[in-house]
């Protein structure tokens, strides 16, 4: 409902007059309820959305190699690697709830 809101449902009215009513922005009265868990899930979710506009998913069918990846490490300065590690695994952290909703 924060991302692409379909304004003519009723819950997207509703949403609306509890906004009204209390002064708070659709995403503040979310997550004073309780259904967003915080500003930061919020942010991500916003994050997501713009640069991820058809959802997180991939194709299946497109895969690594694990040993052109493993040679490609190698080549790689060892704080590269663990940065770059790091970095995956946080994505696939902040993905893995969209995944399951497409």
């Amino acid at each position: 409902m924060l991302f692409s809101p379909d304004k003519n449902t009723s819950a997207y009215k509703a949403l609306i007059a509890a906004c009204t009513e209390t002064g708070e922005s659709p995403a503040q009265l979310m997550i004073r309820c309780g259904a967003i868990d915080s500003p930061l899930a919020y942010h991500q979710g916003l994050f997501l959305k713009a640069h991820f506009p058809n959802g997180a998913t991939h194709d299946p069918s497109i895969s690594i190699d694990q040993d052109v990846y493993a040679a490609a490490l190698t080549e790689l300065p060892l704080a590269e690697v663990q940065a770059f590690q790091l970095m995956i695994r946080e994505l696939q952290r902040l993905m893995m709830p969209y995944q399951s909703q497409n």
